[in-house]
């Protein structure tokens, strides 16, 4: 598994470019799972941020799939933890 260590002075930087940050993992192929957390909250906006920014996927057969996911309650939040199915094979 590869984990990647980001550290920068100011907390905000990282923040503003997390999204484009999980995109750029997920491209290189380093992302073997992932962790959601739904909490009963909408914010929503023009500019709102998703957790994957970037230039995305041009069709939905592209797209990263999940498998093997499990739920979990917390409190009023919802955890769901699934791994990443690369769209194309990307074995070493």
């Amino acid at each position: 598994m590869t984990r990647v260590l980001l550290v920068d002075d100011e907390p905000l930087v990282l923040i503003g470019m997390q999204g484009m940050l999980n995109w750029a993992a997920l491209e290189c192929g380093i992302v073997q799972q992932v962790q959601a957390y739904i909490a009963p909250k909408l914010f929503g906006g023009r500019d709102a941020k998703t957790p994957v920014e970037g230039v995305g996927v041009p069709v939905p057969d592209n797209a990263f799939r999940l498998k093997n996911s499990r739920m979990e309650r917390l409190g009023e939040d919802l955890l769901i933890e699934s791994e990443v199915e690369y769209p194309c094979s990307q074995e070493s």
